[in-house]
């Protein structure tokens, strides 16, 4: 969040405002992101060597859904992340600015 609020500035945007508003939506965002990882995003067991993984193949076998649900990947965790991002930003600058 602090290399985005850094890019801003790079870009010319001097605003505090701005920049802290920045900083709270990308951090939020990843804190959103974690949350939806853990409670939604599928989660498969190999079964031949057991470990977690995102792929519905490993070791060259299917594997078995452990948690969350299918059509919930990394992709859909990175789109609502990114959109509440987005959209947090728009709701502080609305509010502060």
């Amino acid at each position: 969040s602090v290399l985005f609020s850094l890019l801003a500035v790079a870009f010319g945007i001097r605003n505090v405002e701005i920049i802290l508003i920045i900083i709270t939506s990308s951090f939020c965002g990843m804190l959103f992101d974690s949350l939806l990882g853990s409670l939604f995003q599928v989660k498969y067991k190999c079964s031949v060597c057991a470990s977690l993984t995102e792929r519905e193949q490993h070791c060259s076998k299917p594997a078995k859904i452990y948690s969350g649900y299918p059509f919930f990947d990394n992709d859909v965790v990175n789109v609502l992340s990114g959109a509440f991002s987005a959209g947090l930003s728009i709701l502080l600058y609305t509010l502060i600015l």
